[in-house]
């Protein structure tokens, strides 16, 4: 993830999924280094001239790194006696280097899963619950159907990731994908609840996914705390429902009528045909 100002600043954020690299520059650590790489002639003083020569580096390095171009660009990894990851971009006409270094796993995992992990929660929750395919919305209904789940999502964290892990087809196709990515020998079909399959999809809902209301979900990033979630044990069996819960005792029957009630809307859903859209 590249980020840029209009200072003249930028930086960027690398990830394997597991581990995070991060370098910053500012304008004049990035004037220096353009003009190491590229062999331009080294400014007298910082007159206007030269502050103008570096908000178009600036926006040239950002053109570099857009989807489209970023995949024409030439890339080396390079060995460094400082970096923890060391790599060059070239394109035409120019080069550049990025010097990393490894975040620790406290912030690694925070910076996941502000921008990786629950973004791509709610573009889940998006792909599986718009009423159209979202490969058939148009530019327009899309950024508005993003900015709507995007808002409602930040509002109350806790309550949409709850929602979108209690929906059956998004939780057994993490489940499913989980599996199949580890080898897993036993590989559950995806769930299309029928009604004689309601109830003990729905007590499995509201027993596994309840943690999420107490859970400390990261709502801004200047907060200290952590969040993490397991989906690898989505799986729907007898030997999953808690005996408070069974369908034998009066109590269990009336949280089953309750739970049902409120999961009855996501079984409307169709299935979409595509998983993320960003």
């Amino acid at each position: 993830k590249f980020l840029s100002s209009t200072e003249g600043r930028c930086s960027i954020l690398i990830t394997d999924t597991a581990n995070v690299w991060f370098e910053a520059l500012d304008s004049k650590q990035l004037a220096r280094r353009w003009r190491q790489l590229n062999q331009s002639p080294e400014p007298s003083v910082d007159n206007p001239q030269e502050l103008a020569w570096r908000a178009r580096t600036s926006k040239r390095l950002s053109s570099i790194h857009t989807l489209k171009s970023i995949q024409e660009c030439v890339f080396f990894i390079e060995d460094s006696r400082d970096a923890d990851l060391s790599f060059e971009l070239q394109a035409s006409g120019c080069k550049w280097r990025w010097d990393s270094y490894l975040l620790g796993p406290k912030t690694s995992a925070k910076i996941l899963s502000r921008h990786l992990i629950f973004p791509l929660l709610s573009v889940t929750h998006l792909a599986f619950s718009s009423a159209d395919p979202v490969c058939e919305l148009t530019l327009e209904d899309l950024q508005q159907a993003v900015d709507k789940v995007a808002k409602t999502g930040r509002r109350a964290r806790d309550v949409h990731v709850r929602q979108t892990m209690s929906r059956p087809r998004i939780a057994s196709t993490l489940a499913r994908m989980t599996a199949m990515f580890n080898f897993v020998e036993t590989i559950r079909e995806l769930l299309c609840p029928s009604p004689q399959r309601l109830d003990l999809i729905s007590v499995y809902a509201h027993k596994h996914v309840s943690f999420f209301q107490s859970a400390p979900i990261i709502s801004d990033v200047t907060e200290e705390s952590d969040v993490s979630m397991d989906v690898t044990g989505v799986h729907l069996s007898d030997e999953h429902i808690h005996p408070s819960l069974n369908a034998s005792s009066s109590s269990g029957t009336q949280i089953q009528h309750e739970v049902r009630r409120r999961h009855i809307h996501a079984l409307s859903f169709p299935l979409i045909a595509t998983s993320f859209v960003r």
